[in-house]
């Protein structure tokens, strides 16, 4: 049927049917598949430059407010964790040191204090907690398990 009705068709004909059909068929890859795909390219490069731009924008401002120090310890991390787990009245030993980062063994340890010690290192001397691993401690609900903590140097922040 279809091909007595092309044969059919002056050669006239069939050439204009078959530059038809190609720029049909050019019209629908293009609008079709081209144009979505670029269209999706160009919306996630958007997307990453806008958050590069906000990741930039954050950086800036905890910089800003002091919540990333970009300058090293004034002492070595060893003696600045001691001296202020000391002040918080915390009793802790150390399982393994550098000078970028510690570890902390496990101990159990009240957990006002625990926090307090936390707050200072991290606000006042810059030291970044890289892994806090607890558990409330059974016996008593005022108490924490301190399983694993691993502190790091401010000079080391990104």
């Amino acid at each position: 049927m279809i091909k007595s009705w092309w044969e059919d068709k002056p050669p006239r004909e069939k050439c204009f049917l078959i530059v038809l059909g190609a720029l049909c068929t050019g019209v629908f890859i293009n609008y079709g598949i081209v144009k979505p795909v670029d269209n999706l390219i160009n919306s996630q490069q958007m997307q990453l430059q806008k958050m590069q731009r906000d990741l930039v924008w954050m950086q800036e401002q905890a910089n800003a407010h002091g919540l990333l120090r970009q300058h090293p310890l004034a002492q070595p991390l060893e003696k600045t964790v001691l001296d202020e787990a000391k002040q918080a009245r915390l009793s802790i030993l150390l399982d393994s040191s550098n000078n970028e980062s510690l570890v902390i063994k496990p101990t159990t340890l009240p957990l006002e204090n625990l926090s307090q010690w936390l707050n200072a290192l991290q606000y006042t001397h810059g030291i970044v907690i890289d892994e806090l691993q607890f558990a409330i401690d059974p016996k008593t609900e005022t108490h924490i398990n301190v399983e694993r903590l691993v502190l790091r140097s401010p000079s080391l922040v990104k």
